[in-house]
């Protein structure tokens, strides 16, 4: 699990440590990483980790090395930022380190990991996307519809390998990654926050069944439909309040 130390990851590494699979977690914070490891293995389970910062190459290096000589029945590909920056006048810094990190890492790791999963003739990979992806709603959902999109096109070319691929769309999640991410969304209904296990749970499901897409919930699912299938003109339209509210807010 990448970003296995926190919230959606962390959900993945304890369901499927319930299930009796070992686990190596993948985190930037070294503390906290090996706090969380040290809590599971007190739990009996197996637990590797792997200190690694993806918005780097040589730590994305370091791990599809590891994956290259191991093999890993799972991947969860869920290491991310929040992106609340204009296109037009954001931070070029912050979206180019955020493309490395969402788009750029995810593609490499998934590369070595169904590599050698295809060469086993089994495997999952898990690749955390997003429902904003069908929004045309800045960087943020631009870099989760690129991962929606490979991920749908990795399991074309992987299909017949024993090696399912499954891109997981949810939406608002309870986590630190909102809290960390500097973005300014106390706005967002209660209705609409997902909790991490249930977003795992689903995805788990969905990957065991060879679903391509997982969208937890049922209100996401009609989300999704509505962003996916509805006219581009009211989806566009709902963009650009959220995105005006959004910049406003964030503004002060």
């Amino acid at each position: 699990m990448t970003g296995g130390s926190s919230g959606i990851g962390l959900a993945f590494a304890r369901q499927l440590a319930a299930r009796g699979y070992a686990l190596v977690l993948v985190a930037r914070g070294k503390e906290r990483l090996n706090a969380v490891a040290e809590q599971f293995r007190a739990g009996g389970v197996e637990c590797e980790t792997m200190c690694c910062d993806l918005g780097v190459g040589n730590d994305v290096a370091r791990l599809c090395s590891y994956l290259d000589g191991h093999a890993v029945d799972v991947v969860v590909n869920n290491a991310g930022a929040g992106l609340y920056e204009s296109l037009v006048d954001g931070d070029m810094d912050r979206i180019e380190a955020a493309a490395a990190l969402m788009a750029g890492a995810p593609v490499r790791i998934g590369a070595a990991a169904t590599a050698a999963m295809a060469a086993r003739g089994k495997g999952t990979l898990i690749n955390i996307a997003s429902v904003q992806s069908f929004v045309p709603m800045g960087a943020y959902a631009a870099l989760k519809s690129f991962v929606r999109v490979w991920s749908e096109s990795l399991a074309v070319e992987l299909h017949g390998s024993g090696v399912t691929v499954t891109a997981v769309l949810p939406g608002w999640v309870r986590s630190d990654f909102h809290r960390n991410s500097g973005g300014k969304r106390s706005g967002v209904p209660d209705a609409l926050w997902l909790e991490p296990d249930t977003v795992a749970r689903a995805a788990l499901a969905a990957a065991a069944r060879g679903k391509v897409r997982c969208t937890p919930t049922v209100r996401y699912k009609i989300i999704g439909f509505l962003a996916e299938k509805g006219p581009r003109c009211a989806v566009n339209w709902v963009a650009r309040k959220i995105n005006g509210s959004g910049r406003k807010a964030d503004r002060g």
